[in-house]
């Protein structure tokens, strides 16, 4: 099982991530975790750190530079789902994870998040004439 999938597992349980420390591991959770998952989790420690260090410097900066501001769990899941996918170009990467945004805060009926994650995905899909096709859920599409 990839990090990336160890992860989703122990967050569909309830898991949640921090990194108090160099070479630290912090796992909360509600309820226990079943035994082959902590053993797993465990055993794969380090890349967990690395993973999570990597994936959450992003999490840390104001927009549009990071993500900051936004629910931490939400983004860490939209960039693992990047990573499933191979998607590496990073505008590709953010535009991902403001759709994931997007439909996290319609799910949730919170229509001033939807419509900020809305107007921040069409400024940054439509910024650059190269990339802008209609994008099907946008009011700034060109003629082509």
């Amino acid at each position: 099982m990839s990090v990336a999938q160890l992860l989703d597992r122990a967050q569909e349980l309830g898991a949640t991530f921090t990194l108090p420390g160099p070479g630290r591991l912090h796992v909360d959770a509600a309820d226990p975790l079943p035994t082959d998952l902590v053993q797993e989790l465990t055993e794969n420690k380090p890349e967990i750190i690395e993973y999570i260090a990597e994936h959450s410097s992003a999490m840390d900066l104001p927009w549009p530079l990071g993500y900051g501001g936004l629910p931490n769990a939400e983004v860490a899941k939209a960039e693992r789902y990047n990573d499933r996918q191979g998607f590496t170009d990073p505008v590709d990467r953010k535009l991902n994870v403001l759709s994931w945004m997007w439909c996290y805060y319609r799910d949730r009926d919170d229509s001033e998040m939807v419509l900020q994650m809305k107007e921040q995905y069409h400024q940054l899909r439509h910024a650059d004439a190269s990339i802008q096709e209609i994008c099907g859920i946008c009011e700034y599409q060109t003629n082509l």
